[in-house]
């Protein structure tokens, strides 16, 4: 191999070194890039993390406050209507990645009323019912003091009681400053009203 060919020779490989170097210039770029990456995905991670056990706590402290009161409302009303001890107790469950809410009446005895339907004629879910709406508004954030409107909200409920549940709308109204609106043609829950207005035909 003459000198001629030893030069050129000698040009490819600096090229090729020359070339190599700009690959491992950015491959050292790629992987300090990658770097800050992974430190960043890792920081986000870490952010999240906490987020989410936030938004948890966020959550148990939310439904433990949606438990409570609501429950306490309820069971108010089912006591004070029925004067015995009902109780209504409301649980969490996940369905997948979704919490759901149900609730459950315990009898006197403290049993589980499996048919709500039966359970004083159905007058336990309209008394619940009721309650149920008045805690809504309740703890409704922002506050909200609007009036209540009721139709026919006892149609269910034995005529031993309607009484008992027009001293609780009274009660309800004293307690939470609301006015309440009912329609109904039971006159025992007429006889409880501050004002009647009566619509005949």
């Amino acid at each position: 191999m003459n000198l001629k060919e030893l030069e050129n020779k000698s040009q490819e490989l600096k090229n090729s070194l020359a070339s190599l170097e700009g690959q491992e210039e950015l491959l050292a770029n790629q992987i300090t890039s990658n770097e800050i990456k992974l430190e960043e995905l890792a920081h986000n991670k870490e952010v999240y993390t906490k987020s989410v056990e936030i938004f948890v706590l966020i959550q148990q402290a939310t439904q433990q406050q949606v438990k409570e009161g609501f429950e306490k409302l309820v069971t108010y009303a089912l006591q004070y209507i029925y004067e015995q001890n009902y109780k209504f107790e409301l649980y969490f469950e996940r369905r997948g990645n979704l919490s759901e809410c149900n609730f459950k009446f315990l009898s006197p005895e403290g049993v589980e009323i499996t048919d709500p339907m039966e359970a004083m004629g159905g007058g336990i879910l309209d008394v619940a019912s009721i309650a149920l709406r008045i805690a809504l508004l309740e703890l409704h954030k922002p506050k909200n003091t609007s009036f209540i409107a009721f139709d026919e909200p006892t149609r269910n409920v034995s005529a031993l009681f309607i009484g008992r549940c027009g001293q609780f709308f009274k009660e309800i109204n004293r307690k939470v400053h609301r006015q309440i609106i009912v329609v109904t043609h039971q006159e025992a829950l007429m006889d409880k009203a501050d004002t009647q207005i009566k619509i005949g035909e």
